[in-house]
Formats: structure tokens, sequence, C-alpha cells
């Protein structure tokens, strides 16, 4: 039953017309989209699978310690994106943290792939880049 709104409104048939119109439907493509990409970029298995990761690329530091650093800059970005985010923006948050992450994923990526033998740093930096990044805005939405 609808308190505030008037019948017409309150049939399913007349909100599926209302979301066709582009005004209404635009905004709902986007934030499904930013949803999609959220769960489907990956940031579930880079933080289950960091152990396995940098055995991978044989950083020369102990795969665990790695991890805990991982763990570590998670919490201190979530907290610095918490107090932050709104001085900022979404939107541009949001714009900025998707590029960074899309560019530190392909960096990682590369390195495990091509097998390139580096220092320990260069292994792990994309790791923490990445982890900083998505958890200082993507977290938030």
């Amino acid at each position: 039953m609808c308190l505030k709104t008037d019948q017409r409104q309150c049939e399913v048939k007349d909100q599926g017309r209302e979301l066709r119109k582009a005004q209404n439907a635009i905004p709902v493509v986007l934030m499904l989209s930013v949803f999609m990409l959220r769960e489907l970029g990956g940031k579930g298995p880079v933080f289950s699978y960091t152990v396995y990761i940098f055995r991978k690329a044989e950083v020369e530091l102990d795969a665990f310690y790695c991890t805990v650093f991982v763990g570590v800059a998670r919490l201190v970005s979530t907290c610095v994106s918490a107090c932050c985010l709104d001085l900022v923006g979404r939107k541009r948050l949001l714009v900025a943290t998707a590029v960074m992450c899309a560019v530190s994923k392909g960096v990682a990526g590369a390195f495990l792939f091509l097998e390139v033998e580096v220092s320990t740093w260069v292994a792990l930096a994309p790791v923490i880049v990445f982890v900083i990044v998505s958890g200082s805005c993507l977290d938030h939405f």
C-alpha cells in the first residue's frame, strides 16, 4: 500500500514506464555498472590469495609478512578515506580509484605473467597500491 504517493505510482507497470525514461534509466544503469564492476573487479581474490601471489612473484620477504603489510594498508586506507570522502567528492574519487585499481592490477599481472625477476618492492608495490586504492572509495558505495 502506498502512503505518500498516488495509486498510479504504486503499480509496477507504471514504475517500469518511469524507469524507461532517459532521465531515470541512465543513473540506474551507471550505478548497476559500478556495482557489477566492483564485484567483478577481483578484490576478493587479491585479498584471499595474497600469500600465493607473493610466493609466485618470488618476493624476497616472507609471503606472510607481505600479507600483513597488505592488511595494514587496507586498514589505514579505509580509515583515511572514511574521514576525507566527502571533502574530495564521491564521483571524482570513484573515477580516480577505478583508474588506479586498473593500472595497479595491470602492473602486478604483467610482472606475474612475464615472470620478471625484480626486487621485493616491485612485486609488492602494485598489490599494496591496489589495496589502498580499492579501500579508498570502492567500499563506500
